[in-house]
């Protein structure tokens, strides 16, 4: 599980990406491309994924539904002080820290990923990326149950990342190129 780097959609570069390798027609048009030109549509689809990501997980939130099996409830302990700290009720929504930091970023062999940078919560001091993996994964020592959210739905984007994901990018904001799929 990709909790520990951070990482949690890889986004990759148009030339070595897999998916667009089994497209030998676009591959071409990708090369013709100038490098700046390419390294805009990059740029521009992994915020487009991450947007997309962020409104997935923020209407998750909202609507209490989640992927999978349903969560245990939370304790009553914990909905107190959540309560007597003025967060919100609710499964994921006591301050909003984890949707509001995710991120993309370029790394330096050219590869797109998105994620969670390293980061504390400042109210705990907690990395993030622990508090991510504590509320997915669950944390038997603090009696919080696994209640996965990120990583299902991160899943699911890079599962369809091309053959959904991808060609409705290209269709809806860059519609120019779409005879090139």
């Amino acid at each position: 599980m990709p909790l520990t780097s951070g990482i949690l959609i890889e986004v990759s570069d148009f030339i070595t990406w897999e998916p667009l390798k089994q497209s030998p027609k676009f591959s071409r048009f990708i090369a013709t491309l100038p490098p700046e030109e390419r390294t805009f549509l990059e740029e521009d689809f992994a915020n487009y994924i991450l947007n997309f990501y962020k409104s997935l997980l923020q209407n998750a939130i909202h609507q209490q539904r989640f992927p999978g099996r349903p969560y245990q409830p939370l304790s009553m302990q914990y909905a107190i002080r959540k309560r007597q700290q003025g967060q919100l009720s609710g499964f994921w929504r006591a301050t909003g820290f984890l949707v509001n930091n995710l991120r993309f970023w370029k790394t330096t062999s050219g590869k797109y990923y998105i994620g969670l940078p390293d980061v504390r919560h400042p109210n705990s001091g907690t990395p993030i990326r622990q508090i991510l993996s504590s509320l997915e994964l669950g944390s038997p020592a603090r009696n919080i149950p696994p209640r996965p959210l990120f990583v299902p739905l991160a899943r699911g984007i890079s599962k369809h990342i091309y053959d959904t994901h991808f060609k409705r990018f290209i269709k809806d904001k860059h519609p120019q190129h779409l005879d090139k799929l």
